[in-house]
């Protein structure tokens, strides 16, 4: 407490522009920010009111301060300033031809640099390798941990518990969070093995009859089907029950229906890949990216999160989760993608359904290269309109809003260099 007390003094006495603005950079990086979030939102107004003010009788700008400028060459000789530039670009919405000319000058250029400073060279690795903006901040922690190498000296430790514990800490790192933690958790879990069902182990019929008993949320229609599977479905009963009996007992208002609904979702979305997959199907694109984005568990995710989050629970914000708000949307689109250009190649091994690169490729008979640049531009898109619709949602929770591109991060997080195999979800779950 005393060093959380010490920063903030320090915080709040350094006086020039950049050191505050590297500061507070270099708290949100190591995942400290939510320590100072009164002391950081009270420093960035009075850094934008300052800029606003004098910005019209300034005739240079030091570009890492601002990260924004008209682009030439000579630029390049600012390092620190082009990784700046080239972080701030994936802060853009749709139509910021400016933000879009930021993203081609430095995503051009700064791989090209010869940059002498060995921490510059580092950072811009980094940025390039993960932009900031997708990044979580326990990503700062991953490349130490790989930096120490401990390879096949503990190749006997499984990292599945730890794994499934990142995804909580990444979503929702907060020690108040720690609810949505547990519940981010258990998900993993009932997910992982509900999609294994529907992946490998059932067949056509039991998974149609699965499938029917999430609809009619009936353990009855069941008495066909392998042991795995009632248990399966017997343990996803019991758990949402006693989540609905928590929110119910802690604020007043019954969920239970709501969570069965987003559960009875997932389980049709996991139900036309299998339909896909044994009869050999072969998904356009767009057909696969509107089920996709269901599938991959976000919806789910989202309305499981929002029932157990400190601020009051309405039926107004879960009808709006439930109905396909375009904020959930275009979270659902990226994280299926990021997943898809990790771990398209293993799951197709493994007998899956098309993917993303795949149907691209088969829709237009694009090269796996080209299919997976437009796989990647889809991405950017997408992160536009998630950016442009946090800035002017008026529906959703701040907390929810704030909370929820975290999901994105962990996905970009996790499988960004194709996933592991000991991660609680590497196929279509969040």
């Amino acid at each position: 407490q005393r060093s959380i007390q010490q920063v903030g003094v320090v915080l709040r006495g350094v006086s020039q522009q950049t050191e505050q603005l590297e500061l507070v950079d270099d708290l949100q990086r190591l995942g400290l920010a939510y320590h100072f979030e009164n002391e950081i939102k009270t420093l960035l107004h009075e850094i934008y009111k300052k800029y606003y003010i004098i910005h019209e009788h300034r005739n240079q700008t030091d570009l890492h301060t601002a990260a924004l400028a008209k682009f030439k060459l000579s630029l390049l000789e600012d390092i620190k300033g082009m990784i700046s530039l080239y972080e701030a670009s994936y802060l853009g919405t749709q139509g910021e031809s400016i933000i879009e000319e930021a993203f081609d000058f430095t995503a051009t250029h700064l791989p090209k640099l010869k940059i002498l400073d060995p921490y510059l060279e580092v950072l811009a690795a980094h940025s390039l390798d993960f932009p900031l903006h997708w990044r979580p901040s326990i990503s700062e922690a991953r490349w130490w941990w790989t930096k120490l190498d401990f390879g096949e000296d503990l190749s006997f430790a499984r990292d599945t518990l730890v794994a499934s514990y990142l995804w909580g800490i990444q979503i929702a790192p907060q020690p108040q969070y720690e609810a949505c933690r547990g519940v981010v958790t258990k998900l993993t879990a009932l997910v992982s093995a509900i999609d294994d069902i529907y992946d490998v182990y059932g067949t056509l019929e039991e998974l149609e009859l699965f499938t029917m008993a999430f609809e009619r949320w009936d353990t009855s229609t069941m008495e066909q089907l392998p042991a795995c599977m009632k248990k399966c479905f017997s343990a996803l009963n019991k758990s949402i029950t006693e989540l609905a009996d928590d929110v119910l007992r802690g604020k007043g208002l019954n969920v239970l229906e709501n969570l069965k609904k987003m559960w009875i979702n997932q389980a049709r979305a996991y139900m036309t890949e299998a339909r896909w997959y044994h009869n050999g199907d072969r998904p356009t694109l767009d057909e696969y990216m509107a089920n996709a984005w269901i599938s991959v568990c976000v919806p789910l995710f989202a309305v499981h999160d929002y029932v157990v989050n400190l601020e009051q629970v309405t039926q107004t914000v879960l009808k709006c989760l439930e109905n396909d708000a375009d904020f959930l949307k275009s979270a659902g689109i990226i994280a299926r993608l990021v997943d898809d250009l990790g771990t398209s190649s293993d799951e197709m091994a493994r007998g899956d359904v098309p993917k993303a690169v795949e149907c691209y490729m088969n829709d237009i008979g694009a090269s796996k290269e080209a299919a997976r640049n437009h796989v990647k531009d889809m991405v950017r898109e997408e992160w536009k309109k998630l950016n442009k619709h946090a800035m002017e949602n008026k529906t959703l929770p701040h907390s929810t809003v704030t909370k929820f591109p975290n999901y994105m991060k962990a996905a970009h997080f996790f499988y960004m260099h194709g996933g592991a195999p000991d991660l609680p979800l590497t196929g279509r779950g969040v």
